[in-house]
């Protein structure tokens, strides 16, 4: 097997361990293709392959609008169908600052949570389809240094499909480097849920199975790998290894055979600011300017992966739309490119089938995102089956096993300044796409679908029973006396939401009143219906205007600026209040509105600004006279007169 050398512009980067990188490199796709350069998937006219050209063409002005509307500087569009490239586009430009560079279709991109699937899940499940790891193994097996016992018991499985009850990230106003501050932080980590009962997308979860993976991995394994993927030759993929200890911390370092860093510059698209960089999760910066200002390139953006030396289970991946296409085509194919296997095909389907993640039947692969809040990127039309992810930089990639079709969508969305928005951009270019499929007939689009759906009602049932079971153990049990005592105070009754308790009164409470509803992805009844549509459909009160705070009305954008938008369903004004310094209702938004309903059911559990964006909002009701109303833990809810305030509170 030819050897791989890392090449530096400056001198060798130290201060991480050689056999981590090396092992997490070869085992992951990111590796490279001995004596040959990347080569691109055939390319095939639309229509020669039963696509319509003049739909796919529809993608440019949809993505030059948005460009012109500064929500992202410049993006590469791939589309994919029976083993044909049928699109291929660059937009815009892939730098701003310091200087404006045209984007090209071989730019390379930092892909951010494109890792996890790409790089993590398949590494992981390599291991298992060679009997290194088992997907019901627990962390402890493999880190038994966890204070956390609970957190021992967590299995593989539920690291990839994000129910381990880990928080999303580490709170990185602690100040730790590197491996071994990783493992420092981890240690004393603690479970927010019970393992197995709440879907919580988790970083945390992925830093876990790469560092399963490193312990693991050991030299023979990682030859294995190596042999069993070479056949993707994807040239162009990469971890962008980093030093933060030393003189120059954003130096980078790349696993590239054949490629030197000058070159890898020239291509890669730049991301945010150093002082932006270093603003997310409870960092700051703390340097000058001269440094402050520098634009990222070559390092990775994801903070957490950057203390960790740009390689980690979580974000650190770079690569380019053709080398994405290539592994899309490999999981099309059941594990083969080229007539060479590189994954057995059950391990594919394994890795791609539904498993239940919440009570209301959200549903993730291993490592995949199939049909929860983060799917947005699957737009309107392709199958409940297909699959897919994205990545914080704006970056996603979308797969449809029955039409045989992949989306590749890739930008640079967080430069220069962090404030890009794609997310309703990549679900209208694969809702385009899906629409430009004409080989397919409509019956097995109906039948994947019918598929999708008996596998997950067949699976919620039980999970309701693991939440119930964990709710009872969680319960007091120190004595028997104590238990008959809470179950003749608390006979067995649902727990009501705050939105339930509005539906069971009838809506009483807000008659004839314009609401302002400030809610995201969690704001649901207990049967799962969003909190949006039910306001929207009550008969006696009318929802006006839609307030987003942190994350978006659909919890999905990380960014430190949320412009208004329009809810495409509804109708409906969204106003953000997140954004410009912006964290609260301005009075011509409330000048229309009777009363506020607030329902952001994690509210408390996460470290965000949802209680600081409860409190502004109540202090502009007040102002304007309003009534207003939130939704958080157990349901206390009055009914007050027009005019005054009232709280209504559901977790």
């Amino acid at each position: 097997m030819r050897k791989h050398s890392v090449v530096s512009s400056q001198q060798s980067v130290v201060g991480m361990g050689s056999r981590y990188r090396v092992l997490f490199i070869l085992c992951a796709l990111c590796v490279f293709c001995g004596e040959s350069f990347s080569q691109a998937l055939p390319v095939a006219a639309p229509q020669a392959v039963g696509m319509n050209a003049a739909k796919l063409n529809g993608i440019d002005a949809l993505v030059e609008a948005d460009i012109a509307a500064k929500k992202l500087p410049g993006a590469v569009v791939l589309v994919g169908h029976k083993g044909k490239i049928v699109f291929r586009k660059a937009y815009g430009n892939r730098s701003l600052v310091p200087t404006v560079e045209k984007m090209t279709v071989d730019t390379i991109f930092d892909l951010a949570s494109l890792t996890k699937p790409i790089a993590t899940a398949t590494s992981i499940m390599i291991l298992v389809e060679q009997g290194k790891l088992r997907l019901n193994d627990t962390i402890g097996m493999y880190i038994p240094d966890i204070d956390d016992a609970a957190a021992k018991r967590v299995t593989i499985q539920q690291l990839l499909t994000h129910t381990s009850g880990y928080r999303p990230d580490f709170d990185l106003g602690e100040k730790w480097t590197g491996r071994e501050g990783m493992l420092a932080a981890l240690k004393k980590e603690k479970l927010r849920a019970a393992p197995g009962t709440k879907f919580v997308y988790s970083d945390i979860g992925f830093i876990v199975l790469g560092e399963i993976f490193q312990r693991l991995g050991g030299s023979s394994v990682g030859d294995v790998a190596y042999l069993g993927i070479k056949g993707l030759q994807l040239q162009n993929t990469f971890f962008s290894l980093l030093d933060p200890g030393s003189s120059d911390p954003y130096r980078f370092t790349s696993f590239a055979d054949s490629i030197t860093p000058v070159h890898l510059t020239k291509k890669i698209a730049p991301s945010e600011n150093i002082r932006g960089q270093n603003s997310y999760l409870g960092s700051r910066f703390d340097g000058g300017a001269a440094v402050g200002d520098k634009v990222l390139r070559g390092a990775v953006h994801d903070p957490t992966s950057y203390r960790m030396g740009g390689v980690a289970g979580h974000a650190g991946l770079f690569s380019t739309a053709d080398d994405l296409a290539r592994y899309c085509q490999m999981l099309l194919n059941g594990g083969t490119l080229d007539g060479k296997r590189v994954m057995s095909a059950k391990t594919i389907s394994r890795m791609t089938a539904p498993i239940v993640v919440s009570e209301s039947g959200d549903a993730r692969g291993l490592g995949w995102d199939m049909n929860t809040s983060f799917s947005s990127n699957r737009g309107d039309l392709f199958p409940l089956g297909s699959f897919g992810h994205t990545g914080f930089t704006g970056t996603s990639v979308w797969i449809d096993r029955v039409s045989h079709t992949f989306v590749v969508f890739l930008s640079n969305r967080v430069h220069p300044d962090g404030k890009g928005d794609v997310g309703p951009l990549r679900a209208k270019v694969a809702t385009v796409v899906a629409s430009a499929i004409e080989d397919t007939p409509i019956e097995k689009f109906k039948q994947a679908e019918a598929e999708f759906n008996a596998a997950v009602a067949a699976q919620v049932p039980r999970f309701r029973e693991v939440v119930a079971a964990a709710n009872r153990v969680a319960a007091p049990t120190s004595a028997a006396s104590s238990v008959a005592a809470g179950a003749a105070a608390f006979p067995a009754k649902s727990v009501l939401n705050g939105i339930d308790v509005l539906e069971r009164n009838g809506f009483k409470e807000f008659e004839g009143m314009k609401i302002g509803l400030v809610t995201n992805h969690t704001g649901r009844n207990l049967a799962g219906k969003q909190t949006i549509d039910i306001l929207n459909e009550a008969k006696n009160v009318k929802l006006t205007a839609m307030f987003a705070p942190e994350h978006g009305i659909r919890g999905e954008l990380d960014t430190e600026k949320i412009d208004d938008t329009k809810d495409e369903k509804t109708g409906l004004p969204v106003y953000s209040l997140y954004k410009d310094g912006m964290r609260r209702p301005k009075p011509e938004q409330t000048a229309t509105i009777d009363a506020f309903v607030y329902d952001i059911q994690d509210i408390g559990a996460r470290f965000y600004t949802y209680t600081a964006t409860l409190k502004n909002v109540m202090e502009e009701a007040a102002k304007a006279g309003n009534q207003s109303s939130s939704s958080t833990a157990q349901t206390r809810s009055t009914a007050t007169p027009s005019k005054a305030r009232s709280l209504t509170k559901t977790n």
